[in-house]
């Protein structure tokens, strides 16, 4: 009786000893499952698209965790003497992790797909904002050569004018364009050429009239001569 006593003790104290471990790793296994609801959750809000695709193995992956949970409780803690064989303990145990390990890969390779869009549509990015930057510079290098060829235009008329005074030719005239500060220098040259031509206009006047002064004077006096 002693040593049935005894083998009884040693029984139910390793019983207890194993469903001390069980209900350690079922703990774990809780915190797991919450772990990966809360990913498929975030994952679900930032990627709707990629959820499509990982559904299938996440609910796989629940569903085979709730059925382990719910096998473990029933057989290990419900049952008095608890009926898990270990061999069937460690069949579930294996399913759970090919269940794991399936969705592991799933997330996997939609890692890697979402990398080649992300680096598809940074290409595009990078092609648009090229595009963008050429069209620019060639906007900018065109309003530059129109600038040149109308400071050119400006410069041109005035080289011509100041030539035409230095060969005393009064009429000349410079265009103006615009309203820059060589469209301003052209303007003011016009003026000076034109009160300078004016000025000169009027000197001949005055000439002429002195001459005709003079023809009189000289006239009379011959006049005076003669009689």
């Amino acid at each position: 009786d002693c040593l049935l006593s005894r083998g009884l003790g040693d029984v139910y104290k390793r019983q207890l000893q194993n469903r001390v471990v069980v209900r350690d790793l079922r703990r774990s296994l809780e915190q797991a499952g919450a772990q990966i609801a809360k990913s498929r959750t975030a994952l679900q809000q930032a990627s709707p698209r990629a959820m499509q695709t990982l559904q299938p193995p996440y609910a796989q992956v629940e569903e085979g965790l709730q059925k382990f949970l719910a096998e473990v409780d029933r057989d290990m803690f419900e049952a008095s003497p608890m009926v898990l064989q270990p061999g069937q303990f460690v069949q579930q145990v294996q399913a759970l992790q090919e269940n794991v390990s399936v969705l592991r890969q799933a997330v996997y390779e939609q890692f890697i797909a979402n990398i080649g869009d992300y680096q598809a549509k940074a290409r595009r990015d990078m092609l648009h904002t090229t595009l963008i930057f050429a069209v620019l510079t060639l906007l900018a290098l065109y309003l530059l050569l129109c600038l040149n060829a109308s400071i050119r235009r400006s410069t041109a008329g005035i080289i011509q004018a100041a030539e035409g005074l230095r060969d005393g030719d009064l009429r000349v005239r410079m265009q103006v364009h615009g309203a820059d500060d060589l469209a301003a220098i052209s303007t003011a040259l016009n003026t000076a050429v034109a009160q300078l031509r004016d000025s000169m206009q009027g000197v001949g006047r005055e000439g002429q009239s002195l001459d005709e002064t003079c023809l009189l004077y000289t006239s009379d006096a011959a006049d005076e001569e003669d009689s």
